[in-house]
């Protein structure tokens, strides 16, 4: 992140700047979900600032080095209806202007152009140039094994997206795959910011395994994959370089 951006997205504690993630854990967000990802967000140097209503992201985007938004609801329709125009607009113009973002299950859906239901196509944030859908039908919570950056890694899965890209303009780098092909997560641009959507949970942490699909599990979780997902969207490496 250049210099100045990097100024601007900062606070100050005991007179040294601190980068914060501004994290959603309002209506819809899932329990757990928004303290996994502070949790990796402190590893990867940030300090944690928590936004419950999504009317107050806007005011709030000046000082952040990240807007994240994790695992949500099953029904995300509730908490997208959140986000009205301004709202869509003042992180769109964040991300363009140097921001960055991160969506994990339900915020990349979020992220995303769109996604279609019931009643047709639905718009979205429209940060990541690709669409959503969901990999699998059903909401059981599982762990999936993952084409991660080129190592299989077996992450927490609970009815999350699978991506897929539209033309456009933007660098992408797929940083994840299905086991299918199709793609679990990735990394672009847009405009002078980033953004990375991941469909499964590379930030969740040991006190999931109980929601895991059959109770006992002898998943091992690798929350530092998420720190390092992070750090390399906060750093000013080219997206497909």
């Amino acid at each position: 992140m250049p210099a100045q951006a990097a100024d601007q997205n900062a606070t100050t504690r005991g007179g040294t700047a601190v980068r914060y993630a501004l994290i959603y854990n309002g209506p819809g967000s899932a329990e757990d979900g928004p303290a996994a990802v502070a949790a990796v967000s402190k590893q990867a140097g940030l300090s944690v600032k928590y936004v419950s209503s999504v009317a107050d992201i806007p005011e709030l985007l000046p000082g952040a080095a990240l807007l994240a938004i994790g695992g949500t609801d099953d029904d995300i329709e509730p908490l997208r209806k959140r986000f009205t125009p301004g709202v869509v607009s003042a992180i769109q113009d964040y991300v363009r202007s140097g921001g960055r973002f991160a969506g994990f299950c339900g915020g990349g859906y979020l992220a995303s152009q769109g996604y279609d239901n019931d009643e047709g196509f639905v718009h979205c944030l429209g940060i990541v140039p690709a669409t959503s859908d969901s990999y699998l039908e059903d909401s059981a919570a599982r762990t999936l094994s993952i084409q991660w950056r080129g190592t299989r890694r077996n992450m927490f899965y609970q009815f999350g997206p699978k991506f897929i890209p539209k033309k456009s303009s933007e660098a992408v780098e797929v940083v994840g795959k299905y086991d299918d092909g199709s793609i679990a997560a990735l990394l672009c641009t847009y405009g002078k910011g980033k953004a990375l959507v991941s469909g499964p949970h590379p930030e969740a942490n040991d006190s999931w395994r109980d929601e895991i699909k059959g109770g006992e599990s002898d998943w091992t979780p690798e929350p530092e994959v998420a720190t390092a997902a992070i750090r390399d969207l906060l750093s000013d490496r080219a997206v497909g370089k």
